[in-house]
């Protein structure tokens, strides 16, 4: 009778709790730590990048973890360097995966990067959070463990074409592109916009991420006789085909997404991008529009380091942020299905920086779909139009 007893004891404690079942079974959750993970470039083409965002990730983390962190857990981040390489970045998110046991990825970047781990994570049920991938792919179609931040390539591209097209009467479009997944949202984007205005792509070139010469794709280009070019260029490309026309007495406007919103590109020396239009969904206050916050945030970042923020580091920050919030919102029971309801229930939110407001839901995922406008006048990216949208 005593032996009964007991194992019907055991039995209760065994399902009493559910909710603490449930807690053990979430990877990367203990009760003290949040284990969250990233695969960036580090060292490669868009070490630029990769580097600024886990920035701004981390001082973000540290000031919520010297706070007490999120119902008394600590964030901690793991980042593994991909080099913008396709391969390493699937062996970093299996690693990630399925040694570390982390909770979720977040700021990954790369298009076909981001892709190619995706089946991965969705075996394991990981969410991946914010990529630096503003691929359709990267929300569409709707996915419980996918979410963003702001207007993607496609919707950036797009509003900007249309404001070109409108505003200053161009209809001679060419586009000059990476051969990847994200060259492939820019064109996307390119060819939908124009068709909406009855235009077409007149020239389109394409090159390689290690190509390091764009001097023959610029010829053809100019050939093709267009008034606006198109970019679907990281950073440093940018600033190479830019220079490139421009060296060789070729004025034309030329247009990139986010890509192009960069302060690479914006301090290039003698002002070699003077009048560059680039689109963003996360602007960054210039001197003279900061508000009092974010000058102060602004200080401390550059104090911590020795480098002046811009785009890329302010969303390694706010995404961190807002993961934060989810966290929160998910209360002490954090859980895979308590964070993404934590996620959805997220409305309004107003970062630091300005931009406009984002709001995810069970329809949703994907935080705002406008962006500003602006082009690069004295070292300065100057907003031509804030909120910029397109016609779907």
């Amino acid at each position: 009778m005593g032996n009964l007893r007991m194992a019907a004891l055991l039995a209760m404690v065994l399902v009493a709790s559910p909710a603490a079942q449930a807690q053990e079974k979430t990877r990367g959750i203990t009760d003290t730590e949040i284990l969250i993970g990233t695969h960036t470039d580090l060292s490669g083409p868009a070490a630029f990048a990769g580097t600024s965002n886990v920035n701004g990730m981390q001082m973000r983390i540290n000031e919520i973890n010297e706070a007490g962190g999120v119902h008394g857990r600590k964030i901690r981040l793991i980042v593994e360097d991909h080099q913008y390489q396709v391969p390493r970045a699937v062996q970093a998110v299996n690693k990630l995966v399925n040694r570390d046991g982390v909770f979720l990825v977040i700021g990954a970047i790369g298009v076909a990067q981001n892709n190619a781990a995706m089946p991965i994570l969705q075996k394991a049920n990981v969410p991946n959070m914010f990529p630096l991938a503003q691929s359709r792919s990267m929300w569409e179609p709707l996915d419980r463990l996918k979410f963003v931040l702001h207007a993607g390539d496609y919707d950036q591209i797009r509003s900007g074409i249309k404001w070109l097209v409108d505003n200053k009467q161009r209809s001679k479009f060419c586009l000059l592109h990476l051969d990847t997944d994200f060259g492939k949202e820019i064109v996307d984007g390119t060819t939908d916009e124009l068709a909406k205005h009855d235009l077409k792509v007149v020239a389109s070139e394409k090159y390689k991420p290690t190509d390091t010469d764009l001097g023959t794709q610029i010829l053809n280009l100019r050939k093709a006789d267009c008034d606006v070019v198109v970019l679907g260029s990281l950073a440093r490309d940018t600033v190479l085909a830019y220079t490139s026309a421009r060296r060789v007495g070729w004025n034309v406007d030329f247009i990139g997404a986010s890509s192009s919103y960069h302060r690479v590109i914006q301090e290039a020396a003698n002002n070699a991008t003077e009048g560059l239009y680039a689109v963003t969904g996360n602007y960054v206050p210039e001197p003279g529009e900061r508000s009092p916050e974010y000058q102060a945030w602004y200080d401390k970042y550059k104090a911590l380091y020795k480098t002046d923020p811009h785009a890329l580091d302010n969303l390694g920050y706010l995404s961190i942020d807002v993961l934060a919030k989810a966290f929160d919102a998910a209360g002490k029971d954090l859980t895979l299905d308590t964070f993404i309801t934590g996620m959805e229930s997220i409305k309004d939110y107003q970062d630091l920086f300005g931009n406009p407001k984002q709001s995810w839901g069970p329809d949703d995922h994907q935080g705002s779909n406008t962006s500003t406008l602006t082009q690069l006048h004295d070292g300065i990216y100057v907003p031509i139009v804030r909120a910029a949208a397109y016609e779907k």
